[in-house]
């Protein structure tokens, strides 16, 4: 699962939780998507329990699935191009 923290990154291997982009009925970001769907990696995202919380509120109307895949696209490139990490991915 990729590591995509907005907001406390010291704490993202203690404290992180797996989150999905588009999910089933009912959930915050509904998508009409499979169940493998919905469990693959490219569905999931990594977060802070705060921003975790924050992304799933008003049915995520103000975090919408092209926004959090920028994040993820964004964090796998930063992280496949940095150096400094201690191991890459995808």
């Amino acid at each position: 699962m990729l590591y995509v923290l907005r907001c406390f990154p010291q704490l993202a291997a203690q404290r992180g939780e797996n989150g999905e982009m588009g999910g089933k009925k009912n959930s915050a970001r509904w998508e009409d998507i499979s169940l493998g769907q919905i469990r693959s990696y490219d569905n999931g995202i990594w977060l802070c329990p705060s921003c975790h919380t924050t992304i799933d509120k008003n049915h995520g109307v103000s975090f919408p699935v092209a926004l959090l895949k920028s994040w993820k696209e964004d964090h796998e490139k930063y992280f496949n191009s940095n150096p400094n990490t201690s191991s890459k991915l995808t």
